[in-house]
């Protein structure tokens, strides 16, 4: 099966999304499932199923992509939460999620995505701090990239962070930038869609140059 195929419901998913809403919460009273759900552009009822104690109404299985949208969330907003903590992969429970420092890092150089070789412009943004010495700069995509991030988005690279399995790198091919799922599978490194609802799937090849992973998006 695909590595972004749909999961099975269990009790730690359930527990670590309540108690990252509930985190939410504590700093923002107004904070709610469904302004969750708002957030990240999925369906009230899809969370109801997911987090419901009458057995007959839970979802039995829950797609990694919906998952995958809440840790983005939270870790947009400043909480060291992944998917692999949410699945229970690491064993990281939610009493460990913490908030972490940020840092507003200066002339950022941004490019085109067609065009690396000249930035188009220059921009600051925040960043995780354990990342202020690293070398980071931006790809501007003004294409709509499946499944969330409209037209003009910025997406930021580290080329010093070492790429992790199920994260999003850029790639350059023929001189063209282009974001991919990285998926590693012992000593292969495979590359995905970053819309976890494609099936699309290649092996990386000496074609293909990973120039690191992305470590934030910036909406328009």
């Amino acid at each position: 099966m695909a590595a972004w195929d749909s999961v099975e419901n269990t009790h730690h998913i359930q527990n670590q999304i309540i108690k990252l809403i509930n985190l939410k919460k504590d700093k923002d009273s107004n904070f709610s499932l469904n302004a969750l759900a708002e957030a990240i552009d999925v369906s009230s009822s899809v969370f109801y199923r997911l987090l419901s104690n009458d057995e007959t109404k839970k979802t039995k299985y829950i797609s990694k992509m919906v998952l995958k949208k809440i840790a983005n969330y939270f870790q947009n907003n400043g909480y060291n939460i992944s998917l692999d903590d949410i699945l229970g992969v690491k064993k990281i429970y939610t009493e460990d999620v913490s908030i972490i420092p940020k840092k507003t890092l200066k002339n950022i150089p941004v490019y085109s995505p067609s065009d690396s070789k000249e930035a188009l412009f220059y921009t600051d943004t925040d960043i995780d701090i354990k990342y202020i010495n690293d070398k980071i700069f931006g790809f501007k995509f003004d294409d709509f990239i499946k499944p969330i991030f409209n037209e003009g988005s910025i997406w930021f690279v580290n080329i010093n962070k070492k790429p992790e399995n199920d994260t999003i790198c850029a790639i350059k091919y023929k001189d063209k930038i282009s974001l991919k799922r990285i998926l590693i599978n012992g000593k292969r490194i495979l590359l995905g869609s970053i819309d976890k609802e494609s099936s699309q799937i290649e092996e990386l090849n000496i074609n293909y140059e990973i120039l690191g992973e992305i470590i934030k998006v910036k909406l328009p």
